[in-house]
């Protein structure tokens, strides 16, 4: 399984996604979380504060997770979650994982604040429509969270 780790993250790699989607398929949600303001956190304080960022994000969602969801840094500043839950749940989940980013302190880089936004949708199928709903309900929450 080494194989499909992203080695930055410690978390399951695009590769993993692309190998197993059709076992993912089944998964009742999908969350696409995409950090906010990342390219200003790399402009600013240069690339080892932005992989500290995305390690201590994954530490962060994986300690709001259980070990049968899955999570997947599905691109550059983008993770997929494949949690097993309801639609109510998630929500809860959703704030949960957002206060975790939020409480996190970066020493070495004491002046940035993580914060992430997250669209989720369950019961949506196939993977690739359920991720593209889950996607415009990201673009949704990060809209939000600048109101």
């Amino acid at each position: 399984m080494q194989l499909f780790l992203d080695p930055l993250t410690n978390v399951y790699s695009r590769r993993y996604f692309e190998t197993y989607r059709t076992h993912l398929e089944g998964m009742e949600g999908v969350a696409l979380i995409d950090v906010n303001n990342f390219k200003l956190i790399n402009d600013r304080c240069g690339h080892a504060a932005g992989d500290a960022a995305l390690r201590d994000i994954a530490n962060a969602v994986r300690s709001c997770i259980r070990k049968t969801d899955i999570l997947i840094r599905y691109g550059g500043d983008e993770f997929l979650l494949f949690p097993r839950m309801t639609e109510e749940a998630f929500l809860d989940k959703k704030k949960q994982i957002q206060q975790a980013v939020h409480g996190i302190r970066m020493s070495e880089f004491a002046d940035i604040q993580l914060s992430v936004s997250i669209g989720g949708i369950c019961g949506v199928h196939p993977i690739t429509e359920a991720i593209r709903k889950a996607d415009y309900l990201m673009y949704l929450d990060k809209a939000e969270q600048k109101s």
